[in-house]
């Protein structure tokens, strides 16, 4: 290899003469007499001198800017002369240039890139550190960086520098923490369905803290309800965290029509069946039975009357709503706990014992109108 000393380039231009002559007996060997060794060797040289070739041409570009060739082109920079001649995108080619920088910023750094040792990638993780590091430190600690960026990928060049500029300036991250802290809300919507959907922003401790508690609660669900997953295994450990219990209690309000109070209704006599203690089989079949027969129960007995629009609808239908309105099957109230409120309704769908109101809607009103409307009753509002 010639020597080409101090003069311009002279490292930059023994690097080239390097890579190109891996490049010439490469390309003069025969890939098909190349065992799967021999592949693997030639994909990692031509990888390695395709970026060699790259920074060498960041090291130009950095001279050639110095010099205004791009001037004699017609262009206004180094940067816009390699797109509109060569059509890389900009974004590449200034990452080029950005290499060929570093020997001005980072010699060590610069004396790696030459050695093919690290990559592009490297340089551009340093630039960015280098701009809200203390300088006094990593002027002190660039040697030693540019040591460790050899033996990472840019990746882990990444995570190690963070650390580094965490124990440089203990204080280079309180910004950032901050923010974080500012970013951190919760809010929840009710849509036409009663469903209820949740958003927000945890800052990083409390929600690394409710992340592990909701893992910590799903294992434990999953050991008692292995027929729960996914995503619904998480909402019934979240529910059972907030709650104390997976199966919550609501406020229930059941709206009857006068005269059908349904707390009037005697428990029926469940059917027995088989021998007395019972077999398994029997106690099987028994509550299948009664299973059946309340269901059939439950269903209604005459023709059901269609809601007039706009209308109550509560005229003759005993149905059961939560608090702001969602209907629930009555099977499944017959499993909740929680509070339960009953209204008798005439047939206009008002409370019987209301009493009439002020200038103002009472609470109890209130309460009945959202039960009644659920939304909105101007016309088209929802």
């Amino acid at each position: 290899m010639c020597d080409f000393g101090d003069g311009l380039l002279g490292p930059e231009r023994e690097a080239l003469i390097a890579a190109g002559s891996a490049l010439i007996k490469l390309g003069m060997t025969d890939p098909a007499a190349l065992s799967a060794e021999g592949w693997a060797d030639a994909i990692v040289q031509l990888v390695q001198t395709s970026e060699t070739a790259g920074v060498m041409a960041g090291q130009y570009m950095d001279a050639g800017d110095q010099r205004a060739a791009c001037y004699t082109k017609g262009e206004k920079s180094v940067v816009a002369l390699v797109s509109a001649k060569t059509h890389v995108p900009r974004q590449r080619a200034t990452q080029l240039l950005r290499a060929g920088r570093t020997r001005h910023r980072f010699p060590h750094f610069h004396r790696a890139l030459i050695e093919g040792k690290i990559t592009t990638g490297h340089v551009d993780i340093i630039t960015r550190a280098a701009k809200t590091a203390d300088s006094r430190q990593f002027a002190c600690s660039e040697k030693d960086l540019a040591a460790l960026a050899v033996l990472c990928t840019p990746e882990e060049f990444r995570v190690k520098l963070d650390e580094w500029l965490a124990a440089a300036d203990p204080n280079e991250h309180l910004d950032e923490f901050l923010r974080a802290q500012a970013r951190r809300h919760f809010v929840w919507g009710r849509d036409l369905f009663g469903n209820i959907h949740f958003d927000g922003t945890f800052e990083p401790l409390a929600g690394e803290a409710v992340i592990n508690a909701v893992h910590h609660r799903e294992k434990e669900l999953a050991a008692v309800r292995p027929e729960v997953v996914g995503a619904a295994l998480a909402h019934d450990a979240l529910v059972d965290l907030i709650l104390g219990d997976a199966s919550p209690k609501g406020h229930i309000e059941i709206l009857y029509p006068q005269g059908q109070d349904p707390r009037d209704e005697q428990p029926k006599e469940r059917i027995k069946l088989g021998s007395n203690p019972p077999t398994p089989n029997d106690q099987f079949l028994s509550d299948h039975v009664n299973d059946w027969l309340d269901r059939l129960d439950r269903q209604p007995t005459g023709p059901i009357p269609v809601p007039a629009p706009g209308g109550t609808g509560f005229g003759s239908v005993i149905y059961p709503k939560t608090a702001r309105g969602t209907l629930v099957p009555p099977s499944v109230v017959d499993e909740m706990g929680g509070r339960r409120r009953y209204h008798p309704l005439d047939t206009d769908g008002n409370l019987v014992n209301d009493r009439p109101g002020g200038r103002h809607f009472g609470a109890v009103q209130k309460r009945m109108i959202r039960l009644r409307d659920n939304t909105c009753q101007h016309p088209g509002c929802q």
